[in-house]
């Protein structure tokens, strides 16, 4: 909640200097990266809190919450691999 709406006061104060008059949305944004960024955001979030509060039943919540925790290292253990 506190990063939307620091987001959302940011982009207040941005168009309301005109930081977004200079800008071509259609030239930035092509339709396969557009297409990604729903994809990322609609199928891999249900899917994770799918998976979050099923193992939220299964076990207990400070297990649980080690996701976070593994899911940053798999991540930054896989930034140099090829597979």
């Amino acid at each position: 909640m506190i990063m939307l709406s620091g987001g959302l006061m940011l982009s207040i104060v941005g168009v309301s200097l005109g930081e977004y008059n200079h800008i071509d949305f259609s030239e930035l944004i092509s339709g396969q990266s557009l297409i990604a960024q729903i994809y990322l955001i609609a199928i891999i979030k249900v899917v994770g809190f799918t998976n979050f509060y099923w193992l939220l039943r299964i076990t207990t919540p400070s297990l649980a919450n080690t996701f976070a925790y593994v899911s940053c290292y798999r991540s930054i253990s896989r930034l140099g691999s090829t597979s």
